[in-house]
């Protein structure tokens, strides 16, 4: 099965290297942890929603993200803590992405991550909307 190709859009982008500074205030062990865990998420979510598509598995969008960017939007949970505490947030992340079809060939070919926010952080949408539209970023 060949997984999807990852394409991270500037904002994206720009919430990684917010949260990675962040995180380099408490510890370079726990920056280093969640670039690692990201990276790992990334490679694994390509691979599984392409294996999904190919089983005629169905989706679940993320409702509230969705209707941000007027598209459907999906959200995985990645955890960089080293444990997780009982309804602790601590290392718990948000990860927003698409799936588009790049090659226009019927079929999708690409996952679009569009950003990535902190589980105890303000939600996506109760943020103000960026004033420029990047291609298909919101």
């Amino acid at each position: 099965m060949t997984p999807l190709r990852l394409q991270i859009t500037d904002t994206a982008e720009e919430r990684i290297n917010d949260s990675i500074t962040w995180l380099q205030s408490y510890s370079e062990e726990s920056a280093q942890r969640f670039v690692e865990a990201l990276e790992d998420a990334l490679q694994s979510l390509c691979q599984q929603v392409a294996h999904d598509i190919a089983r005629k598995v169905p989706l679940h969008t993320d409702e509230l993200a969705s209707i941000y960017y007027s598209r459907p939007v999906f959200m995985y949970l990645l955890q960089t803590g080293k444990t997780r505490k009982r309804r602790s947030s601590a290392g718990l992340w948000r990860l927003y992405y698409d799936i588009t079809d790049r090659d226009q060939d019927g079929q999708p070919d690409t996952l679009r991550f569009l950003s990535i926010h902190h589980a105890a952080a303000r939600p996506l949408w109760e943020e103000p909307r960026p004033d420029q539209d990047e291609e298909g970023d919101q």
